[in-house]
């Protein structure tokens, strides 16, 4: 899926999120009767109320229409938006064990990169490296409009990152010369910066 039917994607969840909110409707969609496993849904209500669960709502003892009854549709969206944000995250994390997945998925077990201690890895290293996620489909590289203040050295720093970003550089280059048609930057206020970010 690329970056942008990603974000598209996000948008409209948190839109949904936000309709449910004000709908204030605490029943769970039938589509969602049968979908999850019991493992699924303690899970789920694991995530909403806490550690605690077990205790509070003695969920061992319910079948799962009886754990539903303590979810909602808004319940089972909050649960899938922060587990998309972990999966993202664990994609991105640079571990021994997220490295060998990683090298296991492309069949490069003997790669040297398995060998070398995360420590020891230079420039070359972690750039290879990246290029090994691309290739599993884990990152993938795509481009933002920035504040010329910002330098690609400081993009993962940055507070505040773009509303979005975009699969290729001609797309941003687009996106940049619209907005500075419709009067809200200038040329030399904005400029077109890479990064890679998890799928």
């Amino acid at each position: 899926m690329n970056i942008n039917t990603q974000q598209l994607f996000r948008r409209l969840f948190e839109v949904f999120k936000e309709t449910l909110k004000d709908a204030q409707n605490d029943q769970v969609h039938q589509l969602f009767k049968d979908y999850f496993t019991r493992s699924e849904l303690i899970e789920i209500l694991t995530f909403i109320y806490g550690e605690n669960a077990e205790k509070h709502l003695q969920i061992v003892r319910l079948n799962n229409e009886q754990l539903l009854e303590h979810l909602s549709t808004l319940n089972i969206l909050e649960y899938s938006l922060n587990a998309w944000e972990k999966e993202q995250s664990k994609n991105i994390a640079l571990t021994p064990i997220a490295v060998w997945n990683t090298l296991e998925q492309l069949g490069l077990q003997t790669h040297y990169l398995g060998q070398k201690s995360l420590s020891e890895w230079d420039e070359y290293d972690h750039n290879n490296y990246k290029n090994l996620q691309r290739k599993s489909g884990k990152i993938q590289k795509v481009f933002g409009l920035y504040d010329v203040d910002v330098k690609q050295d400081d993009i993962t720093s940055v507070s505040k990152q773009p509303l979005r970003f975009y699969d290729s550089k001609q797309q941003a280059e687009n996106a940049k010369n619209e907005l500075c048609k419709q009067g809200k930057y200038s040329s030399d206020e904005i400029h077109i910066l890479e990064l890679h970010k998890s799928v």
